[in-house]
């Protein structure tokens, strides 16, 4: 038996789905990948500059508290470095931990807001690390160190960690936001290009249908309409 000859129009359907398909996935790419390089560009650029800034803020609190301990240091007066450290920990509730260290290494005072077996500060600042004033990121942590000096000469460090939970937190809602802007762009691109591809596929489907029958059909009176 001979195989039965698909009906010129719905060829003629099937050309046009394909093509409005091929322009909707177009635009909607389009829009998608339009949208995403600023995004990603704009988050990157944002991760930078606030982590910059929280490590600038910090140094220069942490620089100022180690100012004010250089009496302490100097006379190692204890109870005045701790109530030292336990006032900046109030003030700046991101302090989870903070050591003031002699020249020799030995901690005149430390804070820690909750106990803990982590390695010290001045592990985690890293022995082979020269004493400086800096900060470092680990991990979760920011870790800034300030050197105490008295009239030049080094008497100590102070060592502080900061909590980096809440600038996660900030990061993590702008990452949240721009993949919403993205998505959102996305359906409202498949949405304009679905009604694009009607006023382009429409009349290419049905001249394609046409070139189909008279194609088959030399003698036939179909002929297409301008659109």
């Amino acid at each position: 038996s001979m195989a039965k000859t698909p009906n010129p129009a719905i060829k003629g359907l099937l050309v046009r789905l394909k093509l409005a398909h091929r322009l909707t996935v177009l635009v909607t790419a389009t829009s998608i990948v339009s949208i995403l390089i600023p995004c990603v560009i704009i988050a990157v650029v944002d991760h930078s500059v606030r982590q910059r800034d929280f490590a600038q803020s910090a140094s220069v609190l942490v620089d100022g508290v180690a100012a004010n301990n250089a009496a302490a240091m100097t006379f190692s007066d204890r109870q005045a470095a701790a109530e030292s450290l336990a006032t900046l920990a109030a003030v700046e509730g991101r302090v989870t931990r903070a050591a003031l260290l002699l020249r020799d290494g030995e901690a005149l005072a430390t804070y820690e807001r909750t106990s803990s077996t982590v390695p010290s500060l001045a592990a985690l600042w890293g022995a082979e690390r020269e004493t400086q004033s800096g900060y470092l990121f680990q991990g979760d942590s920011l870790l800034v160190s300030s050197v105490v000096r008295v009239q030049g000469d080094e008497v100590g460090t102070l060592l502080v960690e900061f909590s980096k939970e809440e600038f996660n937190q900030q990061t993590a809602i702008m990452a949240w936001s721009f993949l919403g802007a993205v998505l959102f762009s996305a359906v409202i691109a498949w949405v304009v290009g679905w009604r694009l591809q009607q006023f382009i596929s429409g009349p290419i489907g049905r001249l394609a249908a046409v070139t189909r029958v008279v194609s088959a059909d030399p003698g036939s009176a179909i002929r297409a309409i301008r659109e």
